[in-house]
C-alpha cells in the first residue's frame, strides 16, 4: 500500500486507485531530486537538547550512510556489463562536466559550517552541524511538494543521497508501483544503477531515469536524445526543475538557518 504520509502530502500524485502502469506509458509517478549546498549551519551555532519530536519527512542519516558503504563495497568490484543506449564516451563526458557526478569534488568545503546543504525529493504525477552537517537534498513531486529530506554530510554532492532518498521512498510504495526519477545527472545515475546492484532487480526494473529539462542542454546530444524529458516517451510535460522552484522558494531561510541550532535548523 501507498504509506499514508504519502497520501496526505500529495493525494493528487498517491491517492492511486491502481499502480503498475508500464514505464513506456510514463509509469505511475515522477520525482525529481536536487541538492542545494546554499543551505548551510554554522560549525558554532549551538546543538541544543534532542528533541521527542520525529522528523519523518527526514532520511535518517544511518540509511543514507549504508547505501554509501554499499556502492563504495561494489565499486570495488567489477563492474555488471550492460547494453547502454549512450555511447560510453558520451556518458563520461557528461560525468566530467557536472559537479554532481563527481562526489570527491568540493561544493561546500572548510571547517566554518556544519551543516553544509540540503537534498529534497519531490514526486511529478506522468501526467501528460557540527561538521557532518554542510546542505540539503530534497524529492518532490510535480506539484512541488516536499516528500523526503536528507542533510549533506560531506563536501561533494555523492550518489549516495540521490539514490538513498529514492530508495526510501520506494520502500513507501507498492511492490508493483512504477517510477521516473528526474535528476540533474540522471544519465549518471542510470549508468550506476545498471553497473552495481545497489538495488534489487525487482526494484531497479521499476525505476527510470531521465534529465531534468533545463539541466539536459548541458548534456551530450547523444545523452539528450535517451535521457531529456522532451524527447522520453511518457515523460509528457513533466520538467523535473519542480525542486529548483522550492529552493527559490525557501532562499530567505537561508541566512536565518545559517545559525540557527542543529535540531531547530531540522
Amino acid at each position: 500500500q501507498i504509506a499514508l504520509q504519502l497520501v496526505k502530502k500529495c493525494p493528487k500524485c498517491y491517492a492511486l486507485a491502481t499502480t503498475g502502469r508500464p514505464l513506456s506509458e510514463g509509469g505511475d509517478g515522477h520525482t525529481a531530486n536536487d541538492a542545494c549546498f546554499g543551505h548551510r549551519r554554522d560549525e558554532f551555532a549551538g546543538i541544543d537538547p534532542e528533541t521527542a519530536h520525529k522528523f519523518v519527512s527526514f532520511v535518517p542519516k544511518e540509511f543514507i550512510d549504508t547505501v554509501g558503504e554499499d556502492l563504495d563495497e561494489l565499486r570495488g568490484r567489477p563492474a555488471r556489463k550492460y547494453k547502454s543506449e549512450v555511447p560510453e564516451a558520451a556518458l563520461k563526458q557528461c560525468e566530467s562536466s557536472h559537479t554532481a557526478a563527481d562526489g570527491s569534488r568540493t561544493k561546500a568545503g572548510g571547517h566554518k559550517h556544519a551543516d553544509k546543504g540540503l537534498y529534497v525529493y519531490l514526486h511529478t504525477l506522468p501526467m501528460l552541524v557540527d561538521k557532518r552537517l554542510r546542505s540539503f537534498l530534497k524529492i518532490v513531486c510535480r506539484h512541488d511538494v516536499p516528500l523526503f529530506y536528507c542533510n549533506i554530510d560531506t563536501p561533494g554532492e555523492q550518489q549516495k543521497y540521490a539514490l538513498g532518498l529514492l530508495i526510501w521512498l520506494m520502500l513507501h510504495l507498492p511492490d508493483n508501483f512504477t517510477m521516473m526519477n528526474l535528476y540533474d545527472i540522471g544519465c549518471v545515475a542510470d549508468k550506476v544503477v545498471k553497473s552495481y546492484e545497489i538495488m534489487p532487480p525487482s526494484l531497479e526494473s521499476r525505476i527510470m531515469f531521465a534529465t531534468s529539462a533545463m539541466h539536459a542542454y548541458a548534456h551530450e546530444w547523444e545523452c539528450q536524445l535517451v535521457f531529456s524529458p522532451r524527447l522520453k516517451p511518457g515523460a509528457g510535460l513533466t520538467d523535473g526543475e519542480g525542486v529548483e522552484r522550492l529552493w527559490s522558494k525557501l532562499r530567505k531561510l537561508i541566512g536565518i538557518l545559517r545559525h540557527c541550532s542543529k535540531n531547530r535548523r531540522l
